[in-house]
């Protein structure tokens, strides 16, 4: 595995080009289905039995131990929960086949680069650059998917970038316009989120005529092309420089091969 200890350079971005982050899990779904109750344990079972896709379940370290599990499921449950919410069962079926064939593309991705799932948890981010290829490869399979199929009605979805601190909140950039949204500090904190961040925000007009809104995390595309382009031309010259001796250049070799993990990134 190509490791790595950078993440993609923000602020520098002409045109955003943000899309969801591509996995959730199931409190993030629930929330879609009803964002005024509780995730309850009950809740989260009848969800899970009734209406998504089979997801993957992923192993969660912490300070070097196993510290328990996580299941994750293709973002397009959302959708499907959304739709199901709204009565469109035949889309909500649709949404929910897409997420089944994506996460079984997902799974064969990890497997050929030898990448745990937990790794592509939005609470943790990618720790190797093997891992953010794959983020991006999955990213884009999502949005094709997603292309292909009808948009789930009476949602405005607003990507953008989190640009700065305004007291108790953080100012959103759109990046269709010129205006800007403050968001709360304490929404992007249980998000791990922070500036120079992509965002997603979806509005949705429910039955009742209130909207309510829902914000995750992004992935923003060509950031994570030009992150990648640029760490496989470090590693590359790194691996051609002279060696003092072959001992030494598989010392090198071995180093690399080892996982560093990133600096945990905090709002605020």
């Amino acid at each position: 595995m190509t490791t790595t200890d950078a993440h993609p350079t923000r602020h520098n971005l002409h045109t955003y080009d943000v899309e969801p982050w591509p996995l959730a899990n199931l409190e993030q779904i629930l929330q879609a289905v009803d964002p005024v109750k509780p995730a309850t344990q009950q809740r989260l079972r009848t969800l899970k039995a009734k209406s998504l896709s089979a997801g993957l379940l992923a192993p969660l370290s912490g300070e070097g131990r196993l510290a328990g599990r996580i299941s994750l499921f293709c973002d397009l449950n959302i959708d499907a929960a959304v739709l199901h919410r709204q009565g469109n069962e035949k889309l909500a079926a649709d949404y929910r086949s897409a997420a089944s064939a994506l996460e079984d593309r997902l799974l064969k991705l990890l497997q050929e680069s030898h990448v745990q799932l937990d790794e592509l948890y939005e609470a943790s981010r990618p720790r190797s650059l093997d891992a953010w290829k794959v983020l991006r490869s999955f990213t884009r399979d999502c949005r094709q998917a997603r292309d292909q199929l009808q948009p789930v009605p009476n949602e405005r979805v607003i990507t953008g970038i989190l640009r700065e601190h305004r007291g108790d909140s953080v100012r959103f950039s759109p990046e269709s316009d010129g205006s800007f949204i403050d968001l709360p500090v304490e929404v992007l904190r249980r998000l791990n989120l922070s500036i120079g961040d992509p965002v997603v925000m979806v509005h949705e007009l429910i039955a009742s005529g209130v909207t309510v809104t829902r914000v995750r995390a992004g992935v923003c595309l060509p950031e994570l092309d030009e992150f990648v382009e640029h760490e496989e031309d470090r590693l590359d010259i790194q691996a051609r420089q002279p060696f003092a001796s072959p001992e030494d250049r598989r010392k090198f070799l071995e180093a690399t091969a080892d996982e560093i993990p990133l600096r945990k990134r905090a709002a605020g």
